[in-house]
């Protein structure tokens, strides 16, 4: 059984120790996106008890450095696929991280049951949207709603809501009326054939949280994502 891969990356001063899987080239991207500061943090003036969502928490890279960086907010980081989720929490305790919480969900539009299946290559492509990726397919996987996560968790204003969920993020911005709450939206929209035949766009999506939050407080790249 081959084991899990920890590697050391400095971001920006900060030393990262994180595990993934030994065929995953996650880990590297991820790190080379942070250093690029692909989720525009700079702009962002956190005060203490400021709020992050974390959508798509994949192994904690984001979380780790978010909360690294900044010390003082609380980052909520919802991660539904089983082995990114242990991931996470390991990843979380070897770099010492105690201002983060995570929750083992997915975060859907109804807060139904979730299919999912991910890619050896890259565990960070979990998805529910997948025609073709047979791998590691999980069922029943439990999500909740942006909305139930500002109402369960007390959340009155998110500073920061970071989204990347490979196409789940059509039906949870859609659906939700919470997005008067987010004050900097950050993160991936994708497409592919799957999400255009059910009338998704990256265009469309953008436009709609453009006015909802406002063009200057939205940073999203928008990806071809395989079928």
């Amino acid at each position: 059984m081959m084991t899990d891969r920890v590697q050391s990356f400095v971001i920006h001063g900060f030393t990262i120790d994180v595990a993934d899987k030994p065929a995953s080239r996650a880990a590297n991207i991820i790190a080379w996106e942070l250093d690029d500061d692909c989720y525009d943090l700079d702009r962002i003036d956190f005060k203490p008890g400021d709020v992050v969502i974390d959508i798509g928490a994949h192994i904690g890279f984001f979380a780790i450095y978010t909360a690294l960086r900044f010390p003082q907010v609380v980052i909520h980081s919802f991660e539904p696929f089983p082995e990114n989720y242990e991931l996470l929490q390991q990843n979380l305790e070897r770099n010492g991280i105690t201002n983060v919480r995570t929750y083992q969900l997915g975060v859907s539009g109804s807060g139904r049951p979730l299919d999912m299946v991910t890619n050896p290559q890259n565990s960070g492509n979990s998805t529910c949207y997948s025609r073709t990726l047979e791998y590691s397919r999980t069922t029943g996987i439990p999500s909740t709603t942006l909305d139930h996560i500002f109402d369960s968790l007390g959340i009155d204003k998110c500073k920061l809501l970071k989204i990347d969920c490979e196409g789940s993020e059509y039906e949870i911005l859609f659906s939700t009326r919470s997005l008067g709450k987010v004050e900097y939206l950050s993160g991936e929209f994708h497409q592919n054939g799957l999400l255009l035949s059910q009338g998704y766009t990256c265009e469309g999506l953008l436009k709609y949280c453009e006015d909802q939050i406002g063009p200057d407080k939205l940073t999203i790249k928008t990806c071809d994502m395989g079928d």
